[in-house]
Formats: C-alpha cells, structure tokens, sequence
C-alpha cells in the first residue's frame, strides 16, 4: 500500500462528472522504413511485454472507511490488460478535424476508479493530416492526474519506446502475481498508523512557513516586473466561469528553432518566456475579438517542477507553481514579451526564496473528507461566475525526448499533450518539445470555447508579430 500525497489527492477532490482529472498525451507514429504497418495486436503485445516496468500501470486507488484518510495505492488482483487499452478508426477522410475530435470525445470520458487509473486509444485510418504519411497510425494515452505529473507522465510513456528503429527482441509478458486486496479493517489500520506521523507534519510546515517568511523580504526587484498579483486579484473573463463536460481539442507544431530565434533577439528572455509571449498574444486577440479582453493584465499559473535530481522519472506529482502577469494590456509584441520576462523572473525569485515543497507537503494535513466535501459545496455553489479568479488560464511547458523515439519500429512524429480544465479554468495550454518541434494544445470548455482552432491559429499568428517585431 503506497498512500496518496496531498497534492495527488487533490485532483482527486477536483475531480466530479464535469471535470474529470486526467492528463493525456496524443502521438503520431508514421510506417516503418521497412517491414509492415504497426496494427492494434502487435502493439497490445509490445504493452504486454512492458506493463511490468511502471507500478501505476498495475495499481488501483483503494479508499480509507468514511474517508477518514487519504487513499492509497494497491496491487490491482483483478487487472486486465483488455479493459485499459481500446481500437479505434478515424472516419473519412481521416484527417486533423476527425484525429482532434476523436481526442476530445476520449478526454471528456472520466477513468473508472475501480480499475488502475489509465487507458489507451490505438488509432489507425490516418490518411489526410497535413504533414503526415497517409496509413501512420496515433496513440491516445490517457492517466489521471493523481498519478502523475507531466514528466512522471512521460516516464510512464517512456517503457513502451526505444531510441532506435529496430524490433526490439521478442519477450514473455511477466506474470502477474499480485496479493489480494486489504480489507477495510487493514486500511484502517494503516490510516491510523499514518495518522501518527501528523504531528511531525505539522512541525514540518510550521518550519517551511517560518522559512518562507524570513526569506521573503529580501528578495531583490527585478527591473520592469510590476507587482506580483495578490489571490482573486485576476480580471474576470469568459474563461472563468463553471466548466460542462464537454472538451474540445486543438494544437499547432513549431519548430523550436523560431522560437529561439525570438528569444535571441530579446536580450535575457528565455524560450518559456516567448512560448508565454506566443499565448498572451493569443489570448489578446481572442478575447478582443470577443469583447472580452479585460483592462487589466490576466494571469496565468505556470506549474513549475520541484523534482529532486535523483528522482527525474518517479511517480505521483511533484510540483509547485508560479502566477504569472502575461501583459496583455500591453499591445505592442515586444513589450509584452520584455513584461513578462521580467515578471517571470521577478516570480520566480519569490518561489526560490520559499521552501516550496515544504509548504505542499502541508497539504498532507488536510483531512480527506473535510476537502472532498469543501470541493463538492465549492462547485456546487458556482462561485466561481461570482468571484473574480486566482488566475485566468494555466500554461504548463513539458520538455520531451529531443532525439527520434520508435514504437515497436514505428517513428514518433509528433507528440501533443492535454490537460484537465475544472470550474473557474475553462482553458488550459500544453506545450510539448520533441525532436526540434514544440507543439502547443489548447484544451477547453466547449461551451466555454467552442472555436478552440481560432485560438490556436492565433499562436501561429503571434509567433508572426514577435518575429516581425523584434
């Protein structure tokens, strides 16, 4: 039994009907050079063959009687490969349109939590998407959230492929031998024994915070950053409001070295802070288009990793997060872009001076039913229409493999990813890097957004302005 951290049983206090909490990733392998097309059975085996190296891939929630803890992770005993992994053909003519509307309908379907949290679409009748060989196939990899973070999301990804074309060699699938389930009187046991250790928790973030505190004030201004926004202090906008269950899907590719190139011409920034520049310019122009666009600049949070060096790859989620001021009363592109460079910094230095992982941990002490129950009343109420937000989107950048990876031979293309919007966050921005190409998803409210793909022609589009502008 592995227990739940307070930040992944978060997402699991997120999570209802309307808002499930999974992340999701979908890539494109095109034929192999040589040998046959990739089908759904060589590719049901090659996961077969590999489940064994990931425990979430085998790992089910089992809940605390009365939800008087957090829940921990078990040994699934009744796992079937077959109930996670699913076969699906594009309709004609197998294009983008059809490949993004197939990724929204899977993402809007929450993942049973009676079964290990994940599940894979295999996708085949690719024909017509730009830039891709007709006959490639993609894969739909859907987690939830109180798994995995981004990069433990790659990591899990990561066992099914190799970093060369060939085959790899032809292995039995290890067999599965896991233990019965605890009974309720076990886990109530092992909560209590947990419950124990709340004391030195608490001492724990009553350091972290002393810390925090005395570190806080000698934080040094960075020059042009304006002063960091204060909670519910974001303008309200269309984006904000209570969230159905409807998604919808969109992405654009590109190439990493244009948005170098940008980042070259802008003394100091970063490619983050571009790839920020490319979204805040979007937003501008969508929400001006909509009559929407606020006076004051929107916010957005920006998950940061806290991942010790030792532990790149391990499960669960390990991230804190920074707001962001993304400048967007700002019209002239370069200005925005300088903005929000020296407001990132600024950020940035403040999330250096606390002790981040400290304060998260304090999640921990959070009774579960307490926080489930303060969830259910928070999106019942629908506040979220009356108060102004936190912040108004979420940009998280992901970093990926920048050499070719191959599935059982086949050659990865392309890499996007999605992540889950809830009530008062109608729009959530997911950047991947693969092989020299950044991709950037919008996943959204279709209520909410229902002409996502406008949107992100407008990251295209800003990228433009930037490089005409710098």
């Amino acid at each position: 039994m592995n227990p739940l951290s307070g930040l992944d049983a978060a997402f699991l206090y997120l999570e209802s009907p309307r808002t499930p909490m999974h992340v999701a990733g979908l890539s494109i392998f095109e034929r192999p050079s040589s040998g046959a097309a990739l089908d759904f059975l060589t590719f049901r085996a090659h996961v077969a063959a590999r489940l064994h190296l990931v425990r979430t891939y085998r790992e089910r929630l089992v809940m605390v009687p009365l939800a008087l803890g957090k829940p921990y992770w078990i040994d699934d005993p009744a796992f079937d490969l077959d109930l996670h992994l699913h076969h699906a053909t594009l309709p004609h003519p197998g294009g983008w349109r059809e490949l993004r509307e197939l990724m929204a309908q899977v993402v809007s379907r929450p993942l049973d939590r009676g079964r290990p949290l994940w599940e894979m679409t295999f996708v085949e009748g690719l024909q017509t998407v730009d830039g891709i060989a007709p006959a490639s196939c993609a894969l739909i990899a859907k987690v939830h959230h109180a798994a995995i973070d981004g990069l433990a999301g790659g990591a899990m990804l990561g066992v099914l492929l190799d970093a060369t074309p060939d085959l790899p060699p032809a292995s039995t699938p290890v067999a599965w031998q896991p233990a019965s389930a605890p009974g309720d009187l076990h886990v109530l046991a092992r909560a209590a024994a947990d419950f124990l250790y709340w004391p030195l928790k608490a001492l724990d973030l009553l350091a972290a915070t002393v810390r925090s505190a005395v570190k806080l004030p000698f934080v040094p201004h960075v020059a042009g950053a304006t002063a960091l926004p204060g909670l519910y202090t974001a303008p309200h906008t269309l984006l904000n409001v209570p969230v159905s269950a409807h998604r919808v899907w969109d992405c654009v590719a590109i190439p990493l070295a244009r948005v170098k190139a940008v980042r070259g011409l802008a003394p100091g920034c970063t490619v983050n802070d571009v790839l920020l520049a490319l979204c805040a310019g979007a937003l501008r122009r969508y929400l001006g288009e909509q009559d929407d666009l606020p006076l004051r600049p929107l916010i957005a949070m920006m998950p940061i990793s806290t991942r010790p060096a030792h532990a790149p790859t391990a499960m669960g989620n390990q991230v804190s997060a920074i707001l962001v001021d993304l400048a967007t009363d700002e019209a002239d592109s370069l200005r925005r872009l300088q903005r929000i460079h020296a407001g990132v910094s600024q950020s940035k230095a403040y999330h250096q001076a606390i002790d981040a992982q400290g304060l998260i941990d304090g999640a921990q002490l959070i009774p579960f039913s307490l926080a489930s129950v303060a969830a259910r009343l928070y999106a019942g109420s629908h506040v979220t229409a009356k108060i102004n937000p936190i912040f108004n989107c979420v940009i998280t950048n992901i970093p990926g493999p920048q050499r070719p990876v191959y599935l059982h031979g086949a050659p990865m293309v392309a890499n996007m990813g999605m992540t889950p919007i809830y009530d008062g966050v109608g729009l959530l921005i997911t950047i991947f890097s693969y092989d020299g190409t950044l991709t950037i998803s919008a996943t959204a409210c279709r209520e909410i957004m229902p002409d996502v793909d406008r949107f992100v022609h407008y990251l295209g589009a800003s990228l433009a302005d930037l490089e005409s502008s710098v």
